[in-house]
């Protein structure tokens, strides 16, 4: 608050004769007419005695004109109250504000601050009052941007979809939005004070060597080279969680000569990396699809006439005189056997990779429903017939088990590969027959977004993945299978299936305990197309037949299918 002026206004206090009051009057006036400050100085009735020229400058205002006038005729529009702020003065208060708004008569508006002080004659008696004014607009136009800069400061530093941190040019944090403190899995105050180096580290393709901190990226910062740098990190949480983040660090200038700080600007690429990689293998499906488009064709071509020719050859089988030498000739056959079973296996993964990658999206909303326990009693001798009888094969139906919004022989293709997959872990772990070896597939309800769903397992207890083939399993081409045994497009094919079908795919996996693969489909959302689906299970039953060919033509089917019924057990 302003609380005096460079007058002496003691002069008015002392102890001099009233008949002296005039000239020490005339003292203070003089003072006045020199005085640098916007003063001036009313009688009683606010009349002007006195005023300096920076107070007539100010308000463009002729000293010889407003002398003996009112303040309140030089100043009409003073309101009511400011009036009653003078009469308070007058009575003997001494009042002052440090920003006040004066509404001037045309509209123009000035900000002031002001003070007023009683002045008193040599007998004690108020005469009447000095007021000092000083126009402050251009403060308060300084004051208003600093704070509407802070509010904008402050709207962009909570943003919430951006990470922001201001940190000390030595790395210590000072302050972290909301964002931040939510990616690291702490609370904004925790992370307070704490080296924001140890929250980053540099992705390998930054990275000089493996696990380099941020420092090496503020390093051209701190040195003065550049005034803002920007890279990939990798975040850190508390949980021990890593995020993929891009980071811009920018220097701010220190006021007044303080130190320079470090914003950082921190957005989670989590999505976008996902989204890019998802990206690659729909484009890496589409290249394939059109590959497999003419080379499943081609294959199978190919493959028919050499069929052809390995029946004509099994005919001739009688026809080699010793035992010796039909036994290498069944070797021989039963290898060609087998490489054609692959062959054809890749075809047709060929074939429906390409139907998959071409279907438009209306095709994949317009899904066909399929009633699960019709479905199963179906398909399930073929499943039964791909497993070596030495192996336990269990279904479990929970109640509430709806029907599922999918393509019946699509979904038969999806249960053959994961159990088909399961066969092969257990014997991997349990041998050639697959002794103590069990798969069990398990149906019930579940929940998808929101929406009811069907849960669909399929369990092994053969060897198990590793956290890194677990991560890989449903990358096109990766098999871990020994070359000429898997194609690598399995479970590709399984989760192409699974997503055009809006459902979603989950593997656990122990290495040495077993593998779960869980998918959860939507389900049928009205009984009608359940019960069109039942009536015409005939014809679908042709097309699983054709469907499980591939994991049937490898092995002695009639022996398979023979043994099975005796092994089958029932929850």
């Amino acid at each position: 608050m302003s609380t005096g002026t460079p007058l002496n206004l003691e002069l008015l206090h002392g102890s001099q004769a009233t008949d002296a009051a005039c000239p020490i009057q005339r003292a203070l006036v003089d003072q006045i007419a020199f005085a640098a400050t916007p003063i001036s100085m009313v009688d009683t009735q606010m009349r002007y005695i006195a005023a300096s020229p920076a107070w007539c400058a100010e308000y463009k205002l002729d000293v010889t004109a407003i002398l003996g006038k009112s303040h309140y005729e030089v100043f009409p529009e003073i309101p009511e109250r400011w009036r009653e702020l003078h009469r308070r003065s007058l009575a003997g208060e001494p009042l002052s504000s440090d920003l006040d708004l004066f509404a001037r008569a045309r509209g123009a508006v000035q900000w002031l601050r002001w003070s007023t002080r009683p002045w008193r004659t040599l007998t004690g008696e108020i005469g009447g009052m000095v007021m000092v004014v000083n126009g402050v607009n251009e403060i308060h136009r300084l004051r208003a941007a600093a704070d509407e800069a802070h509010e904008e400061f402050e709207v962009l530093f909570e943003n919430k979809a951006i990470g922001v941190v201001l940190a000390e040019w030595n790395g210590r944090i000072l302050r972290a939005n909301a964002s931040f403190a939510a990616l690291t899995g702490r609370d904004p105050a925790e992370i307070t004070g704490l080296e924001v180096e140890s929250f980053f580290q540099r992705a390998p393709e930054h990275a000089k060597v493996e696990g380099e901190p941020l420092t090496a990226l503020l390093r051209p910062l701190r040195e003065g080279r550049v005034t803002s740098v920007a890279e990939r990190l990798v975040l850190h949480a508390v949980s021990g969680r890593t995020t993929w983040v891009h980071c811009t660090a920018t220097r701010v200038r220190g006021s007044h000569g303080a130190a320079p700080r470090i914003a950082l600007f921190v957005h989670d690429e989590s999505a976008r990396i996902e989204l890019e990689q998802r990206m690659r293998v729909a484009d890496r499906l589409a290249s394939i699809g059109m590959l497999g488009a003419g080379l499943g064709h081609d294959l199978q071509n190919v493959l028919l006439p050499i069929q052809a020719h390995l029946n004509a050859l099994t005919a001739l089988r009688n026809d080699f005189t010793t035992v010796a030498a039909r036994e290498r000739y069944e070797q021989h056959t039963d290898a060609m056997r087998s490489c054609v079973a692959y062959l054809r296996q890749l075809a047709d993964g060929m074939h429906f990779l390409s139907r998959a990658s071409s279907s438009s999206s209306e095709e994949s909303t317009v899904a066909e429903i399929t009633a699960l326990r019709s479905w199963w009693s179906t398909v399930e001798p073929l499943f039964t017939a791909a497993l070596p009888r030495e192996i336990r094969f269990e279904e479990t139906f929970k109640a509430r088990c709806g029907d599922v919004q999918i393509d019946p022989s699509v979904l038969t293709q999806v249960v053959l590969n994961l159990v088909v997959n399961a066969r092969d872990a257990v014997v991997q772990r349990h041998g050639t027959r697959g002794q103590g070896g069990e798969i069990r597939v398990a149906f019930g309800p579940a929940r998808l977004e929101k929406r009811r769903a069907v849960r669909i397992a399929v369990s092994d207890n053969g060897i198990g993945m590793s956290a890194e083939t677990r991560a890989r399993a449903c990358e096109v081409f990766f098999t871990t299978k020994p070359s000429g045994r898997g194609t690598g497009l399995g479970l590709a094919m399984v989760t192409k299936a699974v997503e055009e079908a809006r459902g979603k795919i989950e593997i656990t996996s122990t290495l040495g305990v077993g593998t779960t693969i869980e998918i959860v489909l939507p389900a049928a959302r009205d009984a009608i197309a359940a019960r069109e689906a039942i009536a015409a299970r005939d014809a679908i039953a042709a097309r699983d037949a054709i469907a499980a060919r591939d994991a049937i033509a490898a092995r002695d089917v009639s022996a398979s299918r023979d043994a099975s019924s005796s092994r089958r057990a029932k929850p």
